[in-house]
């Protein structure tokens, strides 16, 4: 007794090889679950990699006489809304804001007086006018990283979001070849 097996597999396998040539769409799935994480942080506290630092009582007395959100890095919304793939190519994705200001939250920042004598003034609500010699913005990380301005890596539920995620997109891109 014999068995001919024709080689059937060959193309389908070449297919799908094909498809996985080209990650865009699996690269592009990975950036959006991190953009994701990154405008989740500012209404939920567990998706930050870290705990924000509370507003400084100058910050707050800002806040209240300018009738804006008393909420941490919300006056208008936008660098909450602003985080979203800033690039992507054969082996990369991006993601960002352009929103000038959102490295100095992401990983804080010390401001020094040019000069001692003006100093560094402030409007802060009731307070009027301050003057201070350097002011700290302490670091509140909006993007889910763990570690330092030079080396970091994504905290392990932007692990699990980016690995979900790509698992999905490439599942969808196997699924739609065969």
């Amino acid at each position: 007794m014999e068995l001919i097996i024709k080689d059937t597999v060959t193309a389908v396998l070449e297919k799908l090889g094909a498809k996985l040539k080209h990650p865009k769409p699996i690269l592009e799935a990975a950036g959006f679950a991190v953009a994701n994480l990154a405008k989740a942080s500012f209404g939920d506290p567990s998706v930050r990699a870290e705990t924000w630092a509370p507003l400084s009582k100058f910050t707050l007395a800002q806040k209240m006489a300018e009738d804006t959100s008393s909420s941490i890095l919300r006056r208008h919304g936008q660098l909450a809304k602003s985080f979203r793939i800033t690039g992507i190519g054969d082996d990369f994705v991006r993601v960002g804001t352009d929103r000038p200001h959102a490295h100095v939250h992401q990983f804080g920042m010390v401001i020094r007086a040019k000069s001692a004598l003006r100093g560094l003034v402030f409007r802060a609500g009731h307070f009027g006018l301050i003057k201070l010699q350097s002011v700290t913005i302490p670091m509140r990380p909006m993007l889910p990283l763990i570690g330092s301005r030079e080396s970091f890596s994504l905290t392990p539920l932007a692990v699990r979001n980016v690995v979900s995620a790509a698992k999905a997109e490439l599942a969808r891109i196997l699924g739609s070849s065969t």
